[in-house]
């Protein structure tokens, strides 16, 4: 069985692990080789990510016009009918 670089490095890490007796120990990250269809569904996913984002925001901004208009509502109901449709902070 022949191993590989990488496999050693893994021994290696473990080993010290255990001769320190650390459950978790930071190592630094090795380098990878990214394939150029692996790096294309990155950017995919990123894009992807980038559209949900925006979306999201374009949602909240119209909840927010929806809450304040909602909000006017009942303040000028409140208003012009003279009576009281907000629950007041000290009521159980």
């Amino acid at each position: 069985m022949k191993l590989s670089a990488d496999t050693i490095r893994i021994c290696q890490k473990n080993s010290w692990k255990k001769k320190l007796k650390l459950e978790k120990i930071f190592l630094p990250p090795t380098f990878t080789f990214i394939t150029a269809p692996t790096l294309i569904k990155k950017l995919k996913d990123e894009h992807e990510l980038h559209k949900r984002i925006r979306e999201l925001e374009r949602q909240l901004a119209e909840e927010k016009l929806r809450s304040e208009a909602y909000a006017r509502i009942i303040d000028k109901a409140e208003k012009e009918l003279k009576i009281p449709i907000r629950k007041k902070p000290n009521t159980k």
